[in-house]
């Protein structure tokens, strides 16, 4: 039974695994009436779902004779289109200065990605570009081009595009949504939640919590820790700063944090908030304990060890491109977690 939403894509996906199965191979395809009967849809939804595997010269139809399998499918996986782009917005690559966090997230990504192409003996092309349609639609041509994305807010409508015109792609997010993709997903909201629930069992439960917007998936983690343990919020504990560099962390900490005696830890939702945090309160007598995310301390030149919550961006670069190939051969859309780790450090 075909599910109510979405009825006719997924009935074109069941009809392509069909298809490729080599159940056919060459002969008569179903008939109108018979399809209709066993996935009890409307021949409009029927239509719809056919029109796909018309345009990929699956099938065809002949006048008076019905519908017929192409008799020369190619294999999917000798057919993955050779151009592979690694979409990322043009400030995330080659702005250190400006979103260092998105800089070294980048990095670290693509050297994933890069790794796990070579064991394929595959390239792939690093496309910074402005987010813009336009600017996609010049590389991304159905049959010859997939993609990997690397920020589904700012790719949002470069991800509708490649759906749209079935360009196998795959997705990095680390909050969740209610679409299935072919996606990898990094629980941010939940590193957050279970750093801070290492805090509180090291007998902490006035924390600090310094992140980025009171929206975020890191910042609801650390709400849920607190309520899990019957802490009360405290919003006046929470210093937003979205663009986070390692001065104005510390300047805005050493301004802060006296008016706060009680205060024994700091959650740092990124490791260079943690450093500008770490430099402000190293040498109090009693300094606050501290812990990160993201375990990117290194690549900042950085000498005291976070104690940080690796996310481990290089695997969910590599599974990026093994989810896009998989994708390119099967059609199938993937969710995969990638797991992530404390790292003990100095700090906490």
């Amino acid at each position: 039974m075909i599910q109510a939403n979405y009825k006719h894509e997924q009935l074109t996906e069941v009809l392509r695994e069909e298809i490729f199965s080599g159940a056919f191979a060459g002969g008569r395809f179903h008939t109108v009436k018979a399809m209709m009967e066993r996935f009890q849809v409307s021949q409009a939804t029927l239509t719809r779902a056919l029109q796909p595997l018309y345009e990929e010269g699956l099938i065809y139809s002949v006048s008076g004779k019905g519908t017929f399998v192409a008799r020369e499918l190619k294999n999917r996986a000798s057919s993955v289109p050779a151009t592979i782009y690694c979409i990322a917005a043009y400030e995330e690559m080659f702005d250190p200065a400006r979103t260092s966090p998105d800089w070294c997230f980048t990095q670290l990504m693509v050297k994933g990605i890069v790794s796990a192409a070579r064991k394929h003996d595959m390239t792939v092309n690093i496309a910074p570009m402005a987010t813009t349609l336009d600017a996609f639609k010049r590389i991304a041509v159905p049959g010859s081009s997939m993609c990997i994305f690397l920020n589904y807010n700012t790719c949002e409508q470069l991800v509708e595009y490649a759906v749209k015109k079935q360009i196998p792609y795959s997705l990095y997010i680390n909050d969740p949504i209610h679409r299935k993709l072919n996606l990898v997903f990094c629980d941010v909201g939940k590193a957050t939640e279970d750093a801070v629930e290492y805090l509180i069992g090291g007998g902490h439960r006035n924390i600090i919590f310094l992140g980025d917007c009171p929206d975020s998936a890191r910042h609801r983690g650390y709400r849920r820790a607190l309520r899990r343990h019957g802490i009360p919020y405290r919003s006046d504990y929470c210093w937003f700063n979205y663009r986070a560099l390692p001065d104005p962390i510390r300047l805005e900490v050493e301004q802060k944090i006296d008016h706060f005696p009680e205060v024994t830890a700091i959650m740092a939702t990124s490791d260079l908030r943690a450093v500008g945090a770490w430099n402000a309160v190293k040498n109090r007598p009693q300094k606050p304990a501290l812990i990160s995310m993201d375990n990117m301390w290194k690549y900042y030149n950085f000498p005291t060890p976070l104690t940080t919550m690796d996310m481990h961006l290089e695997q969910a670069g590599e599974a990026l491109l093994e989810n896009l190939l998989k994708k390119a051969r099967d059609g199938k859309d993937r969710q995969q977690t990638i797991p992530y780790s404390l790292s003990q450090g100095e700090t906490a």
